[in-house]
């Protein structure tokens, strides 16, 4: 299945993100407030974003104390998607 051309377009900007800050981590909800500057309804394109990210190792999930998964870049130095293909 193919994602949307949203997802696409997120996975980008999210590895944009990493490579420009690789030290970031957030929640969900803060990746697309404050990294994106989107709002709360893209959530779901959001979180197939991350999901194919994470597939894909490029980044990880992170528990968080207060019970929230933070993600971020993988702690092994690798580096984010460029343009790699989302099929």
């Amino acid at each position: 299945m193919r994602e949307t051309d949203k997802v696409k377009d997120m996975v980008q900007a999210v590895s944009r993100y990493l490579q420009d800050n690789p030290q970031a981590c957030d929640t969900a909800d803060g990746i697309a407030r404050w990294w994106l500057g989107e709002a709360p309804a893209v959530l779901d394109d959001l979180q197939r974003a991350l999901d194919w990210l994470e597939r894909k190792g490029e980044i990880e999930r992170c528990p968080a104390v207060d019970g929230r998964t933070r993600y971020r870049r993988r702690s092994d130095g690798s580096d984010p998607v460029n343009s790699r293909s989302l099929h």
